[in-house]
């Protein structure tokens, strides 16, 4: 009567939903994208090894779950934090890993530091979560699918970037050969 319709998804639809929402957050998030691209040039350099892939991993894995601690607190009502201060301390994150990439400081970047990145990005997120419509007993599986999908989708761009790297170097390596 009110034109108002309710759909309610059941716990396995909602969570699938949920899992795709976190694998576009990252798709489709251009601050997200540029900290992994950051991340990962910062850890790796110009050497890509399986050493470097896994530090890139773990700090991607530290920075989802700060990422999925704050989301959560903010998404259940736990703590409210104005954008006004998490978009500008977003931005500042990425400027701070941006400046140890090229300072050469972050080759023993800490995964603490990753998730203390990852408590600011995630409030960044928390309002909009929060204005998808979920019932009250798929909160919190939704919650987990949105962030596993979340490192999901940040390790697949971590490891196509390493991969980018590792055959650009491959290839210039190559070159330089051929070259002298």
């Amino acid at each position: 009567d009110d034109g108002i319709v309710e759909v309610s998804l059941g716990a396995w639809s909602s969570a699938s939903s949920f899992f795709a929402l976190g694998i576009d957050h990252i798709r489709s998030g251009p601050d997200h994208l540029l900290f992994l691209l950051v991340l990962t040039l910062a850890v790796a350099g110009a050497s890509v090894n399986s050493g470097t892939a896994w530090r890139a991993v773990k700090l991607v894995t530290a920075f989802t779950i700060g990422h999925a601690i704050s989301l959560g607190l903010a998404y259940f009502d736990v703590i409210t934090v104005p954008a006004a201060l998490v978009e500008p301390a977003i931005s500042l994150s990425i400027v701070a890993a941006a400046v140890l990439a090229i300072r050469g400081r972050s080759a023993d970047a800490k995964p603490w530091i990753a998730g203390l990145i990852g408590l600011v990005h995630g409030l960044g997120f928390a309002s909009s979560l929060s204005s998808v419509g979920v019932a009250t007993t798929q909160r919190a599986p939704a919650l987990a699918a949105f962030n596993l999908g979340i490192d999901v989708a940040q390790t697949v761009v971590v490891l196509l970037v390493l991969a980018v790297l590792w055959v650009s170097g491959k290839a210039l390596t190559n070159r330089i050969a051929w070259v002298t």
